[in-house]
């Protein structure tokens, strides 16, 4: 028959009393038990540390291999863009080099047709003189056309060496403020102080003092020179690879068109032509003949 207790005998030193303590056998099952329990949960609980322990570190492999391909993306992304600005750069240079092929067989069959008609106009240039009729007015056409044939051919080479130039194609985006100044207009909306309209603003107006110089942002050539209600003298230097910057407000033009013009040089001067209040400049990026927010070219 088993037991139901058992008897635990307590014998103090310094006194005789000796104490006999019953203890049920049960309580010894569930002392055993919780025992048992302690032991399987302290086990657990040290395979799981190192299960989370082995998968921390799985993690952290996995997270340094993406930070590597985070990079190569980031490289090839550099590289892309860098191929697409080269690829824009030799797509305007093959429209410009098309452009002015189609201007020199123009311009050769014009001087065929004059050859052509050299021994007529001579014969009728030689009635006037004769008659002291149209003598300076002949003289004239002749230097008129000269010039106009010069002018065409020294755009022409100027659009060859500028685009045959070795240097950087970042040199051709605009970087940086073309003034010293205070931003009056931002990009965007814009309210005539005239008419009180508003109206799309392209670009920014930056108000400083008056004949200030205006420097180009980047290499480019002169393409166009304008006189304008709005903006009053307007100049505009294509810097190649689609984009183009736009000055307004001019006073005087320091360059003509089919000049070549080099980050740095000063192109115009600060004035107050156009629907202005004060001496400010006008200023517009383009790029392919889209308005940008010429505030992200101003970081040098």
């Amino acid at each position: 028959m088993l037991k139901k207790h058992f008897s635990v005998v307590v014998i103090p030193r310094k006194t005789k009393n000796v104490k006999k303590i019953r203890v049920p056998v049960i309580l010894f099952g569930v002392f055993g038990i919780l025992l048992i329990g302690l032991f399987s949960g302290l086990v657990y609980i040290m395979i799981d540390y190192f299960n989370l322990r082995s998968e921390l570190a799985i993690l952290d492999e996995k997270e340094q291999i993406r930070i590597q391909q985070e990079k190569k993306i980031d490289e090839y992304d550099k590289h892309f863009r860098d191929m697409q600005l080269h690829f824009n750069h030799l797509t305007s240079l093959n429209n410009k080099l098309k452009s002015m092929v189609i201007t020199s067989m123009n311009t050769d069959k014009k001087s065929k047709i004059d050859k052509m008609d050299a021994s007529a106009r001579e014969e009728m240039f030689e009635v006037a003189r004769k008659s002291s009729v149209l003598e300076v007015i002949a003289t004239d056409a002749l230097e008129a056309d000269s010039d106009i044939v010069f002018e065409r051919k020294q755009r022409s080479e100027n659009l060859v060496r500028f685009f045959k130039a070795g240097r950087n194609p970042f040199a051709r985006i605009p970087s940086g403020l073309p003034i010293n100044g205070y931003l009056v207009n931002e990009f965007g909306l814009h309210t005539d102080p005239y008419t009180g309209q508003v109206r799309a603003q392209n670009g920014i107006d930056i108000a400083s003092r008056l004949d200030l110089p205006i420097i180009a942002p980047a290499d480019g050539i002169v393409v166009e020179t304008r006189q304008e209600e709005i903006y009053g003298k307007v100049l505009v230097i294509d810097h190649g690879n689609g984009f183009k910057t736009v000055y307004g407000h001019i006073a005087d033009f320091e360059v003509a068109v089919g000049d070549l013009v080099e980050k740095g040089n000063v192109v115009a001067q600060v004035g107050n032509t156009g629907r202005i209040t004060g001496p400010r400049l006008y200023y517009e990026v383009r790029f392919n003949e889209v308005p940008q927010n010429p505030v992200k070219y101003l970081q040098n």
